[in-house]
């Protein structure tokens, strides 16, 4: 199974909502982090079911939150560019995509 590798701004984008969540109601954000848990689980275990998005980059999109996981499968390793949520700026993370060739 291919290590996970989270962008660091993909890392700061889960936090905030994670901490925003359970600002709003106690337990959500850690409901947030169940469902992100297992969408990375899926990912990992086969990250080629996911639709292409852009270019190499696949998404997965959670069940009960309004976010996506964009994301770019390599053989071993699986790279998160971004925790998107779906109804803000689409498109702000394309900065973040690898280089074409670099895989």
């Amino acid at each position: 199974m291919p290590r996970l590798e989270l962008h660091p701004e993909a890392a700061t984008e889960l936090e905030a909502a994670v901490v925003w969540y359970e600002q709003r109601q106690p337990g959500l954000g850690g409901l947030l982090l169940a469902e992100m848990d297992g969408c990375m689980k899926r990912i990992c275990s086969a990250p080629d079911l996911f639709s292409l998005h852009a270019g190499t980059v696949r998404r997965c999109l959670l069940r009960k939150f309004p976010f996506a996981v964009m994301f770019v499968p390599d053989v071993d390793q699986v790279r998160v560019l971004a925790v998107m949520h779906l109804r803000r700026r689409p498109g702000y993370w394309k900065g973040r995509e690898p280089e074409s060739g670099a895989r």
